[in-house]
């Protein structure tokens, strides 16, 4: 079970998730795209293979999907509302939401993607934004994309990790927080 532990000192949380350690492991080479087919039939993230993972949308719909939207296996945060007290620190079960966010090629990293495959994967982002914003709970979403071991990608298949907290991190809080005093300096948004 992940959990956020608190820091006694400086206040801010730090996420434990060590269901992250059974990640899979497909690199054998560093180069991410050299050779790789369209489609990978060993892939679970490639057409064909959709019966491997729960969904949670496909856009469009049916089975020529350009993007799928799946539950993390591995997730770092899942629903669950626990705070305890331990001895030395405070800690927050990791409640929140972690999904995969998935393009429809195995061979085509966001790089090589058209611009209507980019514009489609930035309003799917904005979608589900807006879905989790509903929860009440959360407080923060952040998207990233993974591309090569280097960068800490596990599976090949191009594809973007979606975390939602009820943390905001201390970094955005404090940018935040700088915005608002420059508005209330100079009457306008920087």
């Amino acid at each position: 079970m992940s959990e956020f532990r608190q820091n006694p000192i400086t206040k801010n949380w730090v996420l434990i998730a060590p269901a992250r350690g059974k990640r899979p492991d497909q690199y054998k080479t560093y180069s991410v795209m050299h050779g790789v087919p369209e489609v990978d039939k060993s892939c679970v993230f490639c057409p064909g293979s959709e019966h491997l993972n729960s969904e949670l949308a496909r856009v469009p719909e049916g089975k020529d999907w350009e993007i799928r939207i799946i539950p993390n296996k591995f997730a770092s945060l899942e629903h669950t509302a626990v705070y305890r007290h331990k001895e030395f620190y405070v800690s927050h079960s990791g409640d929140g939401d972690h999904e995969v966010i998935i393009t429809r090629k195995h061979n085509e990293p966001v790089a090589l993607q058209s611009i209507a495959t980019v514009e489609l994967t930035i309003r799917t982002f904005i979608e589900r934004i807006n879905s989790l914003s509903k929860h009440q709970e959360l407080a923060y979403v952040q998207i990233f994309h993974n591309h090569g071991r280097d960068a800490g990608a596990s599976i090949v298949h191009p594809h973007y990790q979606l975390l939602a907290t009820p943390i905001v991190p201390p970094h955005v809080h404090s940018e935040i927080m700088c915005c608002y005093h420059y508005y209330q300096t100079h009457k306008s948004c920087i």
